[in-house]
């Protein structure tokens, strides 16, 4: 059944309107969901002794004694059986029993039972009399329940009686019930006799849940009064329960022994608010003010999350928190974080040991736990002022092996030493092994240093001992950093051992004397110049063995070892890339290299003494299955040779139809050991392009990319201790379907 989430106390419906569906709706939303499946079908989950009040001729188009008198029949019927009573959805006039001050009788072992708050047995005109009495003159009531339905009163409730008057009962529940209008102040008659409302309980035991009762003129309850040691409950802690214990004029105790704990929330999880004085008259609130007996006073100390605030920070509001000789402590869990002036547009002065007398202030000094301070953190305009240049006063901001973040606004500017004339500025210290990090916020910054007009020596992270990071303009924005001047005699000198230099992005001008690659990055769109490589010069030739000179773009230089016989020698430029396939005859092929036989060729790699460094290439085949093979990668400093298996010592990496058809190859060779092949299963589509990778670290490992992933099938493979090595492109026709193979781009250096 659907209760409403937003009846949360029972003073919230004081204006006594009648008691109607539509009225239920739009007061409180509470009828039911699913009223037509119950008027309609069998109810679910009912036990079987069900007695609906409609199969004994109640219905809300008849008249009230009808009503009363079908209802009664049912009750009975159910009592003999401990049953249930059902009231489908609607408004059932009731009328009182004739020579009886009520309507409805229940004795003992009955449920009755509703479809919601749209199920309602309403008093009609007549008597004053109670709706429902629960009482038996032979035993007292027991076994009584009274669920999901509302009883408007009509304002014809009995006087000093209840609509629902349990008499006596040794166990009851009232679960989801309206009780309403028992009874209006112009009339005198006292429809409810409880605060609650709508019921009164003479010496009974029982429970009141989920319930609202409103509208009823007369008030006034006793429970537990008696002198045994009773446990009373009021209300309850489920769903949106509430309870309001109000008083006019008069006074409101809370009493008990001289012992008595008095506890107010005190179990559960409880997440709701304890308001006490929050009324808007002036107020006095003593909380264990008696001069004698010396009273321990605990506030908020259960066992969880508890927020507390005392005192307001509106208008003139002041706290005083005092003590005598004793101490104050304010602690919290070691997570804890202690705010003050934390929140507001506060304009007033905090003020933390300012006495004349000499004081230590300690803030987190504590040394264990690890302690978060914040000073002036709020999002407003602090001015925070830490120390005085007064006499020898000093300051010191010291951390331990954690960061030091001096941090401010995208235009904030950073003032230090501004008036010291004669002092020395230190930042880090001689065992300093964090970041220092100047202006890498993503805002615009300045950041000047030694930008004064004296002769200044800026040194920066130039300490002989442990390597140092530093980081200029690093923000992901567009930055523009000068180093240095063209004034005057002014030189600029950037210096880097065995590590190398690394400018990364385009270049505008550089005026050097000097500059050499260590490695070359190519997107092939030009086609070379061909020349031979004998020393009388000339133009190329096609036989086999022949060597040709061939020069790229960028000055780029390799050489062009044929095999077979080649009348197309220069490779040329077309819609895909650079062509290398030559006369495309079977048997027949070429392999590019940087200098076959020469351990000083400029791409030439020593293992163990050179920094790790690649081989990349992308191409694109025509006919991925006339190439037998099509490999790249690394191979040591031999004579150009037409079968790469007479290589002693090579790793390649490319296309072979005799070994994987259709897929990647991967082919090397250790010390005349044999060649090792692998199909990677990555397949090649004819006319597709890809990039192969060939990686190998300074101890000589190799692995692969295919497409910038790893290979989906690889293999091992490294290169002996001082080989030297040198990049090749070696392809060979078979007789299938030989295909042009177009190069892409390439890049061969360091890692």
């Amino acid at each position: 059944m659907a209760l409403a989430s937003n009846l949360t106390t029972f003073s919230d419906v004081t204006d006594g309107a009648p008691l109607s569906p539509a009225y239920l709706s739009g007061k409180f939303g509470v009828l039911d969901d699913n009223i037509n499946e119950i008027n309609n079908v069998a109810v679910a989950g009912f036990q079987e002794n069900f007695f609906s009040i409609t199969s004994y001729g109640a219905s809300p188009s008849v008249a009230a004694a009808i009503n009363t008198a079908s209802i009664q029949t049912a009750i009975h019927d159910a009592e003999a059986v401990g049953g249930t009573v059902f009231i489908p959805h609607g408004t059932y006039p009731i009328a009182g029993t004739t020579g009886e001050n009520f309507a409805l009788s229940v004795q003992s072992g009955v449920e009755i039972r509703g479809s919601g708050w749209g199920s309602i047995l309403k008093l009609d005109t007549g008597a004053h009399v109670q709706a429902i009495r629960v009482s038996n003159v032979t035993s007292p009531p027991h076994g009584v329940a009274f669920r999901d339905f509302a009883i408007d009163g009509n304002g014809l409730g009995h006087k000093d009686a209840g609509l629902l008057q349990i008499n006596n009962a040794e166990s009851f529940l009232v679960d989801r019930m309206f009780i309403h209008g028992g009874g209006s102040a112009t009339s005198g008659v006292g429809g409810c006799v409880a605060t609650a409302g709508g019921s009164t309980f003479t010496g009974s035991r029982g429970v009141i849940t989920n319930s609202l009762f409103t509208g009823n003129s007369k008030a006034g309850v006793n429970i537990s009064t008696g002198a045994a040691a009773h446990v009373t409950t009021i209300g309850s802690a489920t769903g949106a329960a509430s309870v309001d214990i109000l008083i006019g004029t008069g006074n409101f105790s809370v009493e008990g022994a001289n012992t008595s704990t008095y506890g107010i929330s005190t179990s559960g999880a409880d997440s709701g608010t304890i308001s006490i004085g929050t009324g808007t008259g002036v107020q006095t609130m003593n909380l264990a003010t008696g001069a004698t007996g010396a009273k321990t006073t605990n506030i908020g100390t259960g066992a969880i999350g508890n927020l507390l605030t005392i005192g307001s920070v509106t208008d003139a509001s002041s706290l005083d928190l005092l003590v005598g000789t004793g101490n104050f402590t304010l602690e919290g869990n070691v997570a804890s974080t202690y705010a003050i002036s934390a929140t507001g547009a506060n304009t007033g002065t905090f003020t933390l040991a300012a006495g004349t007398g000499a004081r230590v202030v300690n803030l987190a000094t504590g040394g264990t736990g690890v302690k978060t301070v914040n000073i002036a953190t709020g999002a407003i305009d602090n001015d925070v002022i830490i120390g005085t240049v007064t006499g020898t006063a000093s300051l010191r901001l010291l951390t331990g092996t954690g960061n030091f973040s001096l941090d401010g606004a995208a235009t904030t500017t950073y003032t230090m030493a501004a008036t010291t004339t004669s002092g020395t500025i230190d930042i880090g210290g001689t065992a300093q092994t964090g970041t220092m990090t100047l202006g890498d916020s993503s805002g615009t910054n300045i950041v000047q240093i030694g930008s004064g007009e004296g002769a200044t020596t800026v040194n920066i992270a130039d300490g002989a001992t442990n390597a140092k990071t530093v980081n200029i303009n690093t923000g992901a924005v567009a930055n523009t950093t000068t180093i240095g001047t063209v004034s005057s005699t002014a030189t600029t000198t950037i210096l880097a051992g065995t590590g190398g230099i690394t400018m990364t992005g385009t270049i505008e001008n550089v005026d050097a004397k000097f500059v050499v690659p260590t490695g070359i990055d190519i997107n092939f769109n030009q086609s070379p110049v061909m020349e031979t490589n004998v020393n009388t010069g000339g133009v190329p030739t096609g036989a086999g063995g022949d060597i040709n000179l061939m020069t790229l773009q960028e000055g780029v230089q390799m050489e062009q070892f044929i095999i077979g016989t080649q009348t197309i020698i220069a490779p040329r430029m077309t819609a895909t890339g650079l062509l290398t396939s030559l006369d495309l005859t079977s048997t027949d092929g070429v392999e590019y290299n940087f200098g076959a036989v020469r351990a000083n060729s400029q791409h030439a790699f020593t293992i163990g003494t050179s920094p790790a460094f690649f081989m990349e290439l992308a191409v694109n085949f025509a006919d991925v299955s006339g190439l037998e093979p099509f490999l790249m990668g690394f191979r040591l400093v031999q004579a150009n040779d037409a079968d790469f298996t007479n290589y002693t010592d090579f790793v390649g990496y490319g296309t072979n139809d005799g070994v994987s058809p259709g897929d990647a190859t991967i082919q090397t060779q250790l010390n005349t050991g044999g060649v090792t092949s692998t199909d990677t299963n990555d397949a090649w589509a004819n006319a597709a392009t890809h990039t192969l990778k060939v990686l190998v670290s300074a101890a000589g490992v190799v692995t692969f990319t295919f497409d910038g992933s790893p290979p989906t099938a690889t293999q091992a493979f490294t290169f002996d201790n001082a080989d030297v090595v040198v990049p090749f492109i070696h392809q060979v026709f078979n007789a299938a379907a030989p295909g042009a193979v177009n190069l892409v781009s390439m890049q061969i250096g360091f890692q």
